[in-house]
């Protein structure tokens, strides 16, 4: 049985199909055998041009007749296609006179019948497997399925939560639980939520998302943290690469800056000409003058130092409209800047590691930065390193705590006072100066 494809392809009819393709066909095999090789050379010359001649014609006319029969059939097609049943198509290529055309039109019928009945039994299985799953869903053992499942999730939560538990309790509101060895502060604080959850009545579900709901601040601080560590880390490499093609280029630039500047481009150009030294001396100094447009490119600090602080140390980047000296000590600059953004991934990933939040990891690199990276508003190149200055400040959990604990105290403080002042919906009758400074306070707690 043809498929709709190959039967679309017998619509087109080629020359050997037509009666002149076919008597082009016949004379060819004919023609050889009515030369005699014995008798007159022009009669065997006569009779060979001649079907030659004769064949060429044919083949024309043949070609002609075949895209005209071509054209006729498709148009019967196109006919035939718009019929909905195979009753209508069949009645159709009855009303067809011509035999060939008639049965290359029923060999496409038959391709649109069998099409058809292939989408059917598609239609049908995939109905048949909605049936069934709907069947599924509003049956007793589907209801028994998901009880079961719900069952081994809240035992298996019942089970972390008795483990976080001193002696398994949880009987007592506001227990809570133990912290497991290795874990983090947040990992401590989350699972110390979900028994106190428990603890209020709560089912393993609603214990969870309790304790999602009030570690959300510190969840969404760290994945931030990491988006700021890759972007440290890239921003660092990508000066610490710049810094080593500036210092090359100041190296090879030779005098550049100061008040002979411009007449000093001008000799130097016309020289380059002639010499191949200059030449290669105003390559350096094009790649000097390269550096600050790659600066730019870089983008600004994710948190590191401040665009202040970034000017202090690097000013606009090398250029060959400063001294020798002064790009020297922008370098130096740029290779500090690229440290300091080495040292803050590595500072943010180590709290992020210790804690399991990023939240006061910024309130505590800007108290490094005052008192060791620019203790006096400039940049101090004997800064101690931040691992060791945390280690001498009791770590972590030591620093800044003061600040952050009277800041909270300050919030609560301020929260209760606006309660009282406008009731239970105080948040929406908020002035702008209070909810200026209730945000001022939050953002502070968290170590923004």
């Amino acid at each position: 049985m043809a498929t709709l494809e190959e039967a679309l392809q017998g619509l087109n009819y080629t020359g050997a199909d037509t009666g002149y393709g076919i008597a082009a066909q016949t004379l060819g095999q004919v023609a050889p055998s009515l030369i005699n090789p014995y008798g007159s050379t022009g009669q065997a010359i006569g009779i060979g041009l001649g079907s030659i001649l004769l064949q060429s014609l044919l083949g024309y006319q043949a070609r002609q007749q075949a895209a005209q029969d071509t054209l006729e059939l498709n148009s019967l097609a196109n006919q035939l296609m718009t019929k909905t049943t195979p009753e209508s198509r069949t009645e159709f290529i009855g009303g067809v006179s011509d035999p060939m055309s008639q049965s290359r039109l029923s060999t496409l019928s038959t391709a649109l019948l069998q099409q058809e009945a292939t989408r059917k039994i598609k239609q049908a299985e995939k109905l048949a497997d909605l049936t069934t799953a709907a069947e599924f869903e509003t049956s007793p053992l589907a209801a028994q399925v998901a009880d079961l499942k719900a069952t081994r999730e809240a035992e298996a939560k019942r089970k972390l939560v008795q483990a976080l538990v001193p002696s398994g309790s949880v009987s007592t509101a506001g227990v809570e639980a133990a912290p497991m060895p290795g874990a983090t502060e947040m990992q401590s604080k989350r699972d110390a939520l979900i028994a106190r959850g428990i603890a209020m009545g709560m089912t393993p579900n609603a214990a969870l998302e309790y304790a999602e709901k009030n570690t959300k601040f510190e969840t969404k601080a760290t994945g931030e943290a990491g988006k700021k560590i890759e972007k440290a880390r890239a921003r660092g490499v990508g000066i610490e690469e710049l810094a080593s093609k500036a210092r090359a280029g100041v190296e090879g630039a030779g005098m550049t800056g100061g008040l002979l500047a411009a007449p000093r481009e001008l000799a130097s150009k016309a020289y380059a000409m002639i010499s191949p030294e200059e030449q290669l001396q105003r390559d350096s100094q094009a790649i000097l003058n390269s550096i600050k447009p790659d600066l730019v490119a870089i983008g600004r600090s994710p948190g590191n130092v401040t665009d202040k602080e970034t000017e202090m140390l690097i000013g606009a980047g090398p250029s060959i409209l400063n001294t020798p000296s002064e790009n020297i000590r922008l370098v130096k600059g740029m290779e500090q800047l690229a440290q300091l953004e080495q040292d803050y991934a590595d500072f943010l990933e180590a709290f992020v590691t210790q804690k399991g939040s990023s939240i006061g990891a910024d309130a505590i690199w800007r108290q490094y930065k005052s008192e060791q990276v620019f203790p006096t508003g400039t940049f101090n190149p004997q800064r101690q390193d931040w691992a060791s200055w945390m280690a001498e400040k009791g770590g972590v959990a030591s620093i800044g705590m003061a600040n952050v604990n009277a800041v909270q105290q300050s919030g609560a403080e301020l929260v209760s006072q606006l309660k009282s002042k406008y009731g239970a919906d105080w948040k929406t009758k908020l002035t702008d100066t209070e909810r200026t400074t209730l945000k001022t306070l939050v953002d502070a707690a968290k170590g923004q």
